[in-house]
């Protein structure tokens, strides 16, 4: 580094205030012991992770006294979504499927998998507040999907629902691994993406993402038209980004995708753009764990974002939070600072771990859960309080920022870069089970 630099960087650090105030107020949308069209809320998963519409509601999935149940919440009114025993529809549910996130439609649809008593065996469907959405062996243009999978479903913002299937049949014709569906249409095989084969570990807690454009994207290992293993983001019309993928660095270097986390969720817009949690290599500043978007390296340790030094991204062997990408182009995720844990966009700071809200503080982010933001730039997010609950709480914009500094300043620290250098041992998905998502 040099000394130009080194004089560079010192003057950012002493130049900045070391807490800028955001422009968001907060607000707690649900928590424990809510009661909630008569059902007492219970505990949130530290994995679970709360979906915000553009309708603004949100929801989310919690324990409660009649056991795992899907929510909702739209201003002052929550409400029951579906309880282990619920009938939607006129179909009696058996169970919830312990999944990370429902997901939710700018119309406020609610889609979540569930079981039910079906009599072919195959006891996981697709449904909705409404009812089911499509069921196992369901014909679809011909199609018939097998073991629809519990953690692979979404919904875009016109309301129409996709999910995947393990297998799937063409009766008398032919069958097939990895299909994509809606409940009306055959969107692709897993099996048939151009430029990728032996499409294999896809990522149950990257899950998947719909667009209005009807492009169905998920994360999974494979391999390239070379013969070479990589992870990347996969629609069922070819490849969206990948390893080995090159951005110009923060120095003006070359940075290039060495891993994506597999472990991590992802994001995805109706214009085909996405964001996702990655380690990078740096021509110039060497390793890196980075938030990549479509434009290149939103955030990584060093950058400045109203005043405050990224010092940490989420980072483990195991679950961890993945960004949020809404359609104009924001992005938010979680990062550790000097003064706590917090969320961001790739421009300001939404909140510091300590903030006030609701005659209560927040006591902890959590780093195995995702934030979610929606197109009018609202923020919702799991956290613990001060006050010994655990609940979902709204980020609303209210103006801007007070001293923000521009956006992707770096500072680079020599000592820092050796360490993150270590972080090079390949890390895959480890297998998930219901009891993992702690729900407490």
């Amino acid at each position: 580094m040099t000394a130009a630099l080194c004089a560079a960087a010192s003057l950012v650090l002493t130049s900045r205030p070391a807490h800028a105030q955001t422009g968001y107020s907060l607000s707690i949308v649900a928590k424990t012991g809510d009661v909630i069209d008569g059902v007492t809320v219970t505990g949130f998963g530290e994995l679970t992770n709360p979906t915000l519409g553009n309708d603004g509601g949100i929801s989310f999935i919690a324990q409660s006294d009649q056991g795992l149940g899907i929510f909702s919440a739209l201003g002052a009114t929550k409400t029951v979504v579906a309880l282990p025993n619920s009938v939607l529809g006129g179909t009696q549910l058996t169970g919830i499927i312990p999944v990370f996130s429902p997901a939710r439609a700018a119309n406020g649809t609610t889609v979540f998998t569930a079981r039910y008593d079906d009599p072919n065996g195959f006891d996981t469907a697709v449904f909705s507040q409404d009812g089911l959405l499509a069921r196992s062996l369901q014909n679809i243009e011909g199609y018939r999907p097998q073991n629809i999978n519990g953690d692979f479903f979404a919904v875009n913002n016109n309301g129409e629902a996709a999910f995947a299937s393990a297998t799937f049949v063409v009766p008398g014709v032919t069958s097939g691994t990895g299909g994509l569906f809606t409940p009306t249409r055959f969107l692709g095989r897993a099996d048939q993406i151009v430029g990728a084969s032996d499409v294999s570990n896809t990522s149950a807690r990257a899950g998947l993402r719909f667009n209005n454009s009807g492009t169905a994207v998920f994360m999974a290992d494979y391999v390239n038209t070379a013969g070479i293993a990589k992870t990347g983001l996969l629609t069922q019309n070819g490849v969206l980004a990948k390893e080995g993928d090159t951005f110009t660095g923060a120095a003006g270097g070359v940075s290039t995708v060495a891993e994506i986390y597999n472990y991590a969720p992802f994001g995805f817009n109706d214009n085909g753009q996405y964001a996702y949690r990655a380690r990078i290599q740096d021509s110039v500043i060497g390793a890196s764990d980075a938030v990549i978007t479509s434009n290149g390296i939103a955030a990584q340790p060093g950058t400045i974002i109203s005043g405050l030094r990224i010092n940490l991204l989420p980072n483990s062997t195991q679950y961890i939070a993945g960004p949020s990408l809404n359609n104009n182009g924001t992005v938010a995720f979680l990062a550790s600072t000097s003064a706590g844990r917090g969320i961001f966009t790739q421009n300001q700071l939404v909140v510091l771990s300590g903030a006030a809200v609701d005659n209560t503080t927040i006591s902890q982010l959590f780093n195995t859960s995702s934030p979610s933001l929606n197109d009018a730039g609202a923020i919702a997010f799991l956290a613990d309080f001060a006050n010994g609950q655990r609940g979902i709480v709204l980020a609303t914009p209210i103006g801007a920022v007070v001293a923000a500094p521009e956006a992707g300043t770096l500072v680079y620290v020599l000592m820092g870069v050796f360490a993150l250098g270590a972080l090079a041992v390949r890390r895959r998905l480890p297998s998930r089970t219901a009891s993992e998502l702690r729900v407490e």
